[in-house]
C-alpha cells in the first residue's frame, strides 16, 4: 500500500494527473458549463475553492475543436484555400519560408474621422488613469474596449489578392486568453511555385505584387 498523501502540495498533485486546469485557455474558450452540458466532469481542489479541475481533456479539446469549425468556415468563405486547426500550440509541417501578407487601402473620411475620435478618447483616458494610478479601475475595461473598437477599423482597410490567398491558408489556434487566434497566409512548400508564378506574372503586367517574408517573422 502506498505513503498517506497528507500534504496539500501532494494531493493537488495526484488529483491533476491526467487533468486540466479550469482556467487553460482551451478551458476559458469552450467555457465550464458547455463542457458539463456535453458530459463532462470537474473536480474542486480540497485546499482551494476556486481551483477547478477537468476530469475529460480529450472531451474538453473535441469540444474546442468543434467550436473552432465555426471559425474555419467562416475563413474558408473568405477565399482561403486551407484552415487548418491546431491546439497543439506547435509549429505546423509543411509550410515554405514564404507568408503572404495584405496590402493596405487607404481608410475612408468616415473611418478616418472615427478613428481620430476613438483616438482622441483613449489619449484623454489615458491622461485620467495616469492621475489616478489604481490598478483595480474599471475604466481600463472601457480603454480595452475603445482599443479593440480602433483595430476593428484599422482591419477593415486590409486587402488580400484571391487568387494568390487561394493557393494559402490560415491555422487556427486558441490563445492564451482563451480566444481565437488566427496565423494567416501560410504557404506550403508544394505552393509556393505557383504562388511564385503568379507573383511574377502580376509583376511583368505592371501590378501590384504582394510583399511576402519568412513564416517566422511576425505579422
Amino acid at each position: 500500500m502506498g505513503k498517506p498523501v497528507t500534504h496539500a502540495s501532494s494531493v493537488r498533485a495526484r488529483l491533476m494527473e491526467g487533468r486540466m486546469r479550469g482556467g487553460d485557455r482551451v478551458s476559458q474558450f469552450v467555457g465550464l458549463e458547455a463542457y458539463e452540458v456535453a458530459g463532462g466532469k470537474v473536480l474542486r481542489d480540497l485546499f482551494d475553492a476556486d481551483a477547478v479541475f477537468i476530469d475529460d481533456p480529450a472531451l474538453m479539446m473535441r469540444l474546442a475543436e468543434e467550436k473552432l469549425e465555426g471559425s474555419r468556415t467562416a475563413w474558408l468563405a473568405e477565399g482561403w484555400g486551407w484552415v487548418d486547426i491546431d491546439l497543439g500550440g506547435g509549429r505546423p509541417e509543411g509550410l515554405a519560408a514564404m507568408r503572404l501578407h495584405p496590402d493596405w487601402r487607404d481608410q475612408t473620411a468616415d473611418e478616418q474621422a472615427e478613428l481620430d475620435r476613438l483616438q482622441a478618447d483613449i489619449e484623454k483616458l489615458d491622461a485620467e488613469l495616469d492621475e489616478t494610478a489604481v490598478e483595480e479601475d474599471p475604466r481600463w475595461s472601457t480603454r480595452d474596449d475603445l482599443e479593440a473598437a480602433y483595430e476593428t477599423i484599422r482591419q477593415q482597410a486590409r486587402q488580400w489578392d484571391r487568387s494568390l490567398i487561394a493557393l494559402a491558408g490560415v491555422v487556427l489556434t486558441v490563445g492564451h486568453d482563451g480566444s481565437v487566434a488566427a496565423t494567416e497566409g501560410l504557404v506550403r512548400k508544394e505552393d509556393q511555385k505557383r504562388i511564385d508564378a503568379i507573383r511574377r506574372q502580376a509583376a511583368s503586367a505592371g501590378g501590384d505584387d504582394i510583399d511576402g517574408e519568412p513564416s517566422g517573422q511576425g505579422r
